[in-house]
């Protein structure tokens, strides 16, 4: 394929683990969903750890551990949470 410089082709439950230290922190691939879902996840053992999307280094999208999902701007403030089935919008 034109452009791609690495493929990784597996079998079922293809994944690429992320690990710390010899500590499993999470995954990337195609593990719990269907075969067509990917997946970008923190690993079972690792309850505490975040999903955190950044610019410029700073964290922007979070994903904590109970599935809040959170939207930051530069001063570290939530603009926009979401918890369940509830909304929490701040200005």
């Amino acid at each position: 394929m034109g452009g791609q410089t690495t493929r990784f082709n597996g079998g079922n439950n293809m994944h690429i683990s992320l690990a710390e230290n010899g500590i499993n922190r999470g995954y990337i691939g195609s593990f719990y969903g269907n075969a067509e879902d990917i997946e970008f996840s923190t690993h079972t053992t690792n309850t505490t750890g975040k999903i955190q999307f950044a610019t410029n280094t700073l964290p922007r999208l979070i994903v904590e551990p109970t599935g809040e999902v959170r939207v930051k701007n530069i001063n570290d403030d939530p603009n926009f949470i979401i918890q369940g089935n509830a909304s929490d919008f701040k200005n």
